[in-house]
């Protein structure tokens, strides 16, 4: 693998102006649609000089770009990835994010980390194997526009094309290194939806002087909230932690991975974990244990001298397989009615993200591990499901495919979504081995 190695060396100006040049083109929700356009044809263009065949699927939002190249062995990869990103405020940038600026080894820009480096660093691993002479499997590549608006049209995308789509294994875009600098790679992802509680106490809102006679809707909101947890904010309603997927397996992984408690408070400012618990369990609760966040409470009105006739509570429920949305809905219902909250109503927005797991022994899953291992010199971290959400589920759910995320180019500072994104160019480079060797290592097995 050292003439990969250095093969990149010598062609690593390449890639770092071609990054420039994609994170040069926002796409972003809300963004210019002019935009769109540019982007998917810089894509396009790039695929088909990999010698990709590459065909654009116009969709109910922004397109879809599905490239494929032949491989000589009988195995086949896909690589799913998204040219969108989240929108800026400027004025928290130190630079324009639309101009990467590179600063002490660090690129910085919209889209560095997230994900536009993941997907250069799977084109050109498969442009230096061609170069070397390798073919070793067959890449398809999956990419949308839409991942940051909650994919609206990729499960309807993979669902009708489902035997185009076929392979041996699904890489999802690329992870971060923890802050110790350790590649992880991921293989299951939380699902969420979003519940609102709902509690009306009179026809309109009303003069202060009838708070002793009608209920105050702010307050019953905040108390029916109040009765979903205990003190350590472990979820009370009755039933939902039954189906949840645990095994010895997955609790062993969870345990080996390390969290640093005095980085983490450092890091948040966070004083005390969450559900009564200690450093020493903190990543079983962060990767196998569902939640469920209150993220905002309103009410008709805020003067203090009005009586709001109306509040509605905003919940995000973070759950993990085996977990069903409809299931844990009926649960609440349950448990408002129950608990004397009858008069609160639950409506839970239709957009949902279900959960997804790859099983950690999966023959993809130690190709990828054995190629972290080999590129970056330690054995990485398998992380079982990871505490953010995504839509992993449509590939191993439709496609039937293992599907994890490697150990991608990102780090604990890359600040995704937020100002100044950023990556360390050198973990770009590393992440092209990565793919490579996973390539190499898959068609063997």
């Amino acid at each position: 693998m050292v003439m990969i190695r250095e093969y990149i060396q010598e062609n690593k100006q390449e890639y770092l102006a071609k990054l420039l040049e994609l994170c040069r083109l926002p796409v972003y929700v809300g963004g210019p649609e002019e935009n769109v356009a540019k982007c998917v044809d810089w894509i396009v263009h790039e695929l088909q000089e990999t010698g990709f065949s590459v065909k654009v699927h116009p969709t109910g939002h922004r397109p879809v770009i599905y490239a494929e190249k032949k491989g000589s062995g009988d195995k086949t990869i896909l690589f799913y990835n998204h040219y969108d990103v989240v929108p800026v405020n400027r004025a928290d940038w130190e630079s324009d994010p639309f101009e990467p600026c590179l600063r002490e080894g660090r690129l910085y820009g919209r889209g560095t980390s997230d994900h536009k480096s993941s997907f250069l660093a799977r084109l050109f691993a498969v442009k230096c194997l061609d170069k070397l002479g390798e073919h070793p499997v067959t890449v398809k590549f999956l990419l949308e526009g839409d991942e940051e608006a909650n994919s609206p049209d990729l499960y309807g995308f993979v669902n009708a094309h489902r035997e185009l789509l076929r392979a041996n294994g699904c890489l999802y875009p690329g992870w971060r290194r923890n802050e110790k600098g350790m590649p992880r790679i991921n293989c299951g992802s939380r699902g969420n939806f979003i519940v609102h509680l709902i509690c009306r106490t009179a026809d309109k809102d009303l003069h202060e002087l009838n708070a002793a006679l009608v209920p105050n809707a702010l307050t019953r909101v905040m108390q029916a909230v109040a009765s979903l947890f205990d003190a350590d904010q472990n979820v009370m309603i009755k039933g939902f932690y039954d189906a949840v997927r645990r095994s010895p397996a997955l609790e062993k992984a969870a345990a080996g991975i390390p969290f640093d408690a005095e980085s983490f408070r450092a890091m948040t400012g966070c004083r005390r974990l969450a559900g009564g618990i200690g450093p020493d369990q903190a990543m079983l609760r962060s990767t196998l244990t569902p939640v469920v966040s209150c993220y905002a409470v309103e009410s008709s009105s805020v003067a203090r001298d009005v009586l709001p006739c109306e509040a509605t509570a905003h919940l995000r429920f973070y759950i993990v397989p085996d977990q069903d949305a409809e299931t844990l809905l009926q649960a609440l219902r349950d448990h408002l009615r129950e608990n004397g909250f009858s008069d609160c109503e639950v409506i839970a927005d239709q957009d949902r993200i279900r959960p997804s797991y790859t099983d950690i022994e999966d023959p993809f899953v130690k190709a990828v591990e054995e190629s972290a291992r080999e590129t970056y010199g330690v054995q990485p971290l398998v992380v079982p499901i990871s505490s953010g959400t995504g839509p992993k589920y449509v590939f191993t759910e439709l496609l039937g495919v293992p599907t994890v995320s490697d150990a991608g180019v990102g780090d604990s500072l890359s600040n995704d979504h937020a100002a100044n994104e950023s990556i360390v160019v050198e973990n770009y480079y590393q992440n092209i081995e990565h793919i490579a060797r996973i390539m190499r290592i898959m068609a063997k097995q």
